[in-house]
């Protein structure tokens, strides 16, 4: 919106069900919103200026059209909640590894190869952790993934020689 600024002290926006193809970049002059809701619309992208909301606890982009998440997402370190189910994402950004507050992350119904679905089927904390381990190993040299339903190695793996 132009006037977007009038309205900067929002705490919560929910725009669900609709018909929305598009977030405008601007999105971040909205810096106290702690929900944002856009469940049920025709996003096909999102600007990485959604990394700059980083007072979000509640963020749901189910049920759209998204192929990509930013890395931006990765600045959200203060979501508990994050729906992206029915989507056609295939790969989450590494940055997923810095959401440590989450207690729900919701891919299901998408295509993801990263992480690979036998990952994704044991819920939020061994999603994060395969992203935490991938990000770790690059710094501590040590790949460490038990638990995780592996059932061959990530693709991640072969990007880290």
């Amino acid at each position: 919106p132009r006037d977007a600024a009038a309205f900067a002290d929002l705490v919560s926006i929910d725009l669900s069900n609709n018909q929305i193809q598009s977030l405008p970049k601007r999105i971040n002059l909205f810096s106290a919103i702690t929900l944002l809701n856009m469940n049920n619309n025709r996003l096909l992208q999102l600007p990485d200026t959604v990394g700059d909301l980083t007072t979000l606890e509640y963020l749901d982009f189910g049920t759209n059209h998204l192929e990509l998440l930013p890395s931006a997402v990765g600045n959200l370190v203060q979501l508990k909640e994050l729906i992206l189910y029915r989507n056609k994402l295939t790969i989450l950004p590494l940055t997923i590894g810095r959401l440590t507050s989450l207690v729900v992350l919701d891919v299901t119904d998408n295509h993801t190869t990263s992480p690979p679905v036998e990952t994704v089927t044991l819920g939020t904390k061994a999603i994060i952790s395969f992203f935490q381990s991938l990000v770790g190993a690059r710094v501590s040299r040590r790949l460490d993934m038990p638990n995780l339903g592996l059932e061959s190695l990530p693709m991640e793996v072969e990007y880290m020689t």
